[in-house]
C-alpha cells in the first residue's frame, strides 16, 4: 500500500470509530435529554400554575393601592380593566358589588367560622359595626374594631411564649404570620398582599411615614392622628379587615388548642 492509501485508510478507521463513539454517546445522552425534557415540562407547568398566582397578587396590591381592602367578598377576580381605567372605575365596580351583594356580604361576615374558635363575644361587636355601618355611623367601626383586633389576638395567643409581648401595634402577630406556612392560611385569604397591607399601611406608625395605601390605619383612628374622619369607604374595610384578622387569629388559636391538646397528651402517657 501506498503512503496515501494508508493515510485514507486511517482517516476512514478513525471516522468510523468517532461515528461508534458519537453514537454511543448519543446514547448515554438519551436518558439526560428525556429528564430535561420532562424538567422543562415541569417548569412550564410551573410556571402556568403560578402565572395566575402572580398576576393575582399584582391585581390585589393595585385593588388595594386604590383603596379597598382586598377581601373575598368583592368578587376581585373579575375586576380587570377598570383597574387600567383608574381609581374611579375601581371605586364603581366595588361600590356595585357591595350593593348588589350586601345581603351576602353582611352574612359572611356574621356567620364567619372563626367566631367558634375565637369566642369572647367578637360576633356580637363585628354584629353592632354592621349595624351601625348600615346606619351611616361609619366613626363608630374602626375606632371599635381596632380595639376589638387587639383584644381577639391577646386572648389567642395568650400563653404562647413570644419575644414581644402582645402590645397596640400587634408586631408579634405579624411576626407570626410572616412566619405561618401559607398552607395553613385560608385560600380566600389573598395571604401576601394582605400581609403586605397590614404591615405597609394598617400596622404602620402613620406618624412617620405614610404608605400610600388609602385604607384604614390604626395610629390614625385610635390616637387621632388623622384628621379625616372616617367614610363609607373606611367603615367597609375595616369590616373586610377585621373579618380577615379573625379568621387569622382563628387559625392562631386553634394552633395553640391543639398544641396544648398534644402536650396534655404526652404528659398523661409519661404519667402511666
Amino acid at each position: 500500500m501506498t503512503v496515501e492509501s494508508d493515510i485514507s485508510e486511517t482517516i476512514r478507521r478513525s471516522a468510523s470509530e468517532i461515528g461508534k463513539l458519537v453514537s454511543r454517546f448519543e446514547e448515554a445522552l438519551a436518558p439526560t435529554r428525556s429528564l430535561m425534557a420532562q424538567a422543562q415540562k415541569s417548569v412550564s407547568l410551573f410556571n402556568a400554575l403560578f402565572k395566575d398566582v402572580f398576576a393575582q397578587a399584582e391585581r390585589d396590591k393595585k385593588i388595594a393601592k386604590q383603596g379597598w381592602f382586598p377581601h373575598p367578598c368583592l368578587a376581585l377576580d373579575e375586576i380587570h380593566a377598570e383597574i387600567e381605567a383608574g381609581s374611579g372605575e375601581v371605586d364603581a365596580f366595588v361600590r356595585r358589588q357591595i350593593e348588589n351583594s350586601w345581603p351576602e356580604i353582611r352574612q359572611s361576615l356574621e356567620e364567619s367560622e372563626a367566631f367558634h374558635e375565637l369566642g369572647g363575644g367578637h360576633r356580637e361587636t363585628l354584629c353592632e359595626c354592621v349595624s351601625a355601618h348600615e346606619a351611616n355611623l361609619y366613626r363608630c367601626v374602626p375606632r371599635t374594631l381596632f380595639g376589638e383586633i387587639e383584644m381577639a389576638s391577646r386572648r389567642a395567643l395568650d400563653g404562647v411564649q413570644l419575644n414581644n409581648k402582645i402590645n397596640a401595634s400587634l408586631k408579634p402577630v405579624l411576626a407570626v404570620l410572616g412566619d405561618l406556612p401559607i398552607s395553613l392560611l385560608p385560600p380566600e385569604i389573598r395571604a401576601s398582599v394582605v400581609y403586605e397591607v397590614l404591615t405597609d399601611h394598617v400596622y404602620r406608625d402613620s406618624r412617620h411615614q405614610e404608605s400610600g395605601f388609602p385604607l384604614p390605619n390604626r395610629h390614625d383612628h385610635i390616637h387621632g392622628y388623622s384628621e379625616q374622619h372616617a367614610t363609607f369607604q373606611d367603615s367597609i374595610n375595616m369590616l373586610f379587615l377585621a373579618d380577615t384578622m379573625f379568621k387569622i387569629l382563628a387559625i392562631f388559636a386553634r394552633l395553640k388548642r391543639e398544641h396544648s391538646e398534644e402536650q396534655a397528651g404526652d404528659e398523661g402517657q409519661s404519667e402511666c
